[in-house]
Formats: structure tokens, sequence, C-alpha cells
């Protein structure tokens, strides 16, 4: 159980587990100019790290609680001992398509608003 503020993964953390949010709510922020900017939300059910997890690399940014939340950490080798069932190998990877799909339709969404704000940022000079 994590309290409202409480880092839950740190970015540039080694990915070791693949996390679940079992309850509450977290934001997912990036380090820019020395302060975090906070770019997703994760609600109750939805997963992160996997991408740090299935690639082996660090966290690319850091997940924090916005309230109290309860959060599952599955390590590399229970993951990988269910993988060694083929049914549900094919059923987590479709799980993490979907999600992972889902994510790039709503980082697309962010992209117009910001290339307007660095257009204006360009014609103001």
């Amino acid at each position: 159980v994590r309290a409202a503020g409480e880092t839950i993964l740190a970015e540039g953390a080694s990915a070791k587990a693949i996390y679940v949010l079992r309850s509450g709510r977290a934001h997912v922020e990036r380090k820019h100019l020395g302060r975090g900017i906070a770019f997703a939300e994760l609600r109750a059910g939805e997963v992160f790290g996997e991408i740090s997890f299935l690639e082996r690399s660090r966290a690319s940014g850091s997940v924090i609680a916005d309230a109290r939340a309860e959060v599952e950490v599955l390590d590399r080798a229970l993951i990988e001992e269910l993988l060694s069932v083929p049914a549900v190998a094919a059923a987590f990877y479709r799980t993490l398509a979907l999600a992972l799909a889902r994510r790039l339709r709503e980082t697309g969404a962010l992209l117009p608003p910001l290339l307007a704000e660095d257009a204006q940022r360009f014609h103001d000079l």
C-alpha cells in the first residue's frame, strides 16, 4: 500500500517486475529541466512497468500515487513461470498489446496541442 504522493516506481530504476494498480490512482511523469512533467494517469486495474520489464531496461518515467494506492508486484520469476503455459502467455501478450495500443492512442492525442504550442512559441520569436 502506498500513500498519496509516494513514488511507486522511480524513473531510471531497474525494471525487475511488472506492477498492477489494484486500487487508487497514480500518474506517470518524466523529469524535464529539473521538474516532473505528468503525462499519463493510471486507474485501478492498470499495469505499468511492462515496457522496461520486457526490454530489461530502466524505467522511463516515475509512477506516483495520487491517492492511497494498493499495488501488486509481479516479479520476473513469477512472470516467466506463468509464461511457460502457452495459453497464459498468449493472454498475457494480448493484454499488453491492447494496453500499449491504448496508451499510444492517448499519447498521439496529446501531440496536436503540443505541436500548436511549439508553433506559437516559434512564431513569437
